[in-house]
């Protein structure tokens, strides 16, 4: 657990994957969503990548929009010394939390951007809580010198 507020920048948003499967739907239909988190690291360049997955769906789970984001932020050099020890890399649990929250945010702004003029623009993305999709701290093997 660090001491001090972890200082981090966002370095890169990207878009990994965006399509729109159906050309028109009826307005009454209902459609569900399936949610994928995951994370990934780089220690040599203090990065973490936070990756989003969104798929509507219809009833019968048939895709209509994906739409995958991972938000690239790099965590200032003595921050990255505070999660190390002597046998691992230890990034909080709360720190992943916060660039989740982040990386919801700009799949919002992503999926609202790319819809525009369609009649899809009315899908949002509803307030999600990432604390319940993310369980513990992400440990990394320490780099061999």
């Amino acid at each position: 657990m660090t001491k001090n507020p972890v200082q981090f920048n966002m370095r890169k948003i990207s878009i990994d994957q965006f399509a729109i499967l159906i050309d028109t739907f009826p307005e009454t239909a209902s459609f569900g969503m399936e949610i994928q988190l995951g994370f990934k690291a780089s220690p040599k360049e203090r990065l973490i990548a936070a990756t989003f997955k969104y798929i509507f769906e219809t009833e019968n789970k048939k895709p209509v929009i994906i739409l995958e984001v991972s938000c690239y932020f790099e965590v200032e050099e003595n921050s990255w010394k505070e999660f190390k020890n002597k046998k691992e890399i230890v990034i909080p649990r709360g720190l992943l939390c916060h660039m989740a929250v982040h990386t919801v945010g700009a799949c919002r702004g992503i999926l609202h951007c790319r819809t525009e003029s369609t009649p899809f623009n009315s899908f949002i993305l509803p307030p999600i809580n990432v604390e319940s999709m993310i369980d513990e701290d992400m440990v990394l093997p320490l780099e061999e010198k």
